[in-house]
């Protein structure tokens, strides 16, 4: 999927796409904004392009890696969590 699917964003799209195109990736990323703005599926994309194993920009949904990914199970990628109630 990469990025086609979610709307907006141009600017951003196209610096992580560029990252990943010249394999130019920052150790830590940051995806703020209000809550459901699509931040999570944002960064989720990201790292599923990160993490495929084809040689290009995209992520291809045919590679072990994509197909881990897509079936939440891809051992290199974890989300972490705040589950406490009051986030001050």
């Amino acid at each position: 999927m990469s990025f086609e699917k979610i709307i907006g964003n141009k600017n951003a799209k196209n610096i992580l796409t560029n990252a990943v195109k010249t394999k130019n990736i920052l150790h830590s990323y940051i995806f703020s904004g209000p809550q459901g703005i699509g931040k999570k599926l944002f960064a989720k994309e990201f790292a599923k392009m990160i993490l495929c194993l084809q040689e290009n920009e995209k992520s291809c949904n045919k590679c072990k890696s994509c197909i881990e990914f897509e079936n939440n199970n891809n051992p290199d990628f974890n989300i972490i969590q705040d589950e406490r109630k009051n986030k001050n």
